[in-house]
């Protein structure tokens, strides 16, 4: 069995985005996951294992990435705290 099949899996097929910068949801998503659904490592640089990724929809790992370019791109970065 291929890893992505072991992630999706592991999360019941069903989102595992538990941001609270998603307004979709809150606490955990459970978005079935089709499709292109993506695998997110919990901790950057970690290595892709079981325990150090999610399962994320296409919609939380959009927001995501957006959260994570205005947090840590200095050009991008127009929040203050």
């Amino acid at each position: 069995m291929a890893f992505r099949d072991d992630v999706f899996k592991q999360a019941g097929g069903r989102c595992q985005c538990i941001m609270k910068a998603c307004s979709d949801h809150t606490g955990r998503c459970n978005a079935m996951l089709r499709g292109d659904w993506e695998i997110h490592r919990t901790t950057a640089g970690e290595a892709y294992t079981l325990s150090s990724v999610k399962a994320m929809c296409q919609t939380c790992h959009v927001k995501l990435e957006k959260e994570l370019i205005l947090e840590y791109d200095p050009e991008c970065n127009k929040r203050v705290g």
